[in-house]
């Protein structure tokens, strides 16, 4: 998955991650495929997380462009259902599979206006896709 975001140039400012044990090892294995390291940001308040916590934390987001979350189901899928306008046409986008990622852009110039259904797809893939 890090090859990807690398190839086509989905590369995060800031990671805000659940402080598990897996997304940490998710990120250690992720990051080494990324022509840049961004900072990343270790919340226990991600850890199985429900998608309202998911987005309360990234609308604390600061100085980035782009972020990228790491997160458990079942709050990382419905997070990432909630987030956009229209569902991808993927039939596993809403069961969202371990190393799933979708790429989403916001018509916002602050995290702190993210919210429900304003997010538009620009990409999406599973881990078996690849």
């Amino acid at each position: 998955m890090g090859h990807w975001l690398d190839e086509r140039g989905y590369l995060p400012d800031l990671v805000l991650s659940s402080d598990s044990e897996r997304t940490r090892e998710t990120w250690a294995l992720l990051s080494t495929s990324l022509a840049v390291q961004p900072k990343v940001q270790w919340q226990r308040a991600l850890y199985l997380a429900a998608a309202q916590d998911m987005l309360d934390v990234l609308r604390e987001a600061k100085e980035a462009q782009s972020v990228l979350m790491l997160g458990h189901n079942p709050g990382i899928a419905r997070f990432a259902e909630m987030l956009v306008q229209r569902a991808p046409d993927h039939p596993r986008f809403r069961d969202y599979p371990t190393g799933a990622t979708t790429i989403i852009d916001f018509a916002t110039e602050r995290w702190g206006d993210v919210d429900w259904g304003a997010g538009r797809v620009v990409d999406f893939i599973i881990p078996r896709d690849l």
